[in-house]
């Protein structure tokens, strides 16, 4: 079981919700609508991608202009460069250029079976990094 932080932009909060509802089946999901009430979002956010195995991020054409989302990816290249190696791995939902933080990372291609495909390839990527 890996522990995998999701990035996405909100307009695509529905179908990360379908893709996550299948990997939280076996591995421990981070994504800020899990948030508790009441906390400090941002540190809770920072934490989670501090700690987590794996980074997993949704890039749709709107992902280049989300300074959050991109902020994010800033912060999983740092960790994976200088703290803890961590896994990214980028999603490509539909026809998109990848952002700067993350050319020369290989990304899975879901634009055909967006849902099933993403599910299907992280788990496969996982089960091959155990």
């Amino acid at each position: 079981m890996a522990t995998i932080y999701v990035s996405y932009r909100s307009t695509e909060e529905r179908f990360v919700r379908a893709v996550v509802s299948k990997l939280e089946q076996r591995h421990d999901v981070r994504i800020d609508y899990n948030m508790p009430a009441g906390v400090d979002w941002r540190s809770h956010q920072i934490e989670d991608l501090r700690t987590c195995d794996v980074f997993l991020v949704f890039v749709s054409r709107d992902t280049r202009t989300s300074d959050f989302q991109n902020s994010e990816m800033g912060g999983a290249r740092f960790c994976q460069a200088y703290v803890d190696s961590k896994t990214l791995i980028p999603v490509l939902i539909e026809p998109a250029e990848l952002p700067i933080e993350l050319m020369g990372i290989q990304y899975l291609h879901a634009t055909q079976d967006p849902r099933g495909a993403a599910v299907r390839l992280v788990h496969e990527l996982l089960r091959r990094s155990d």
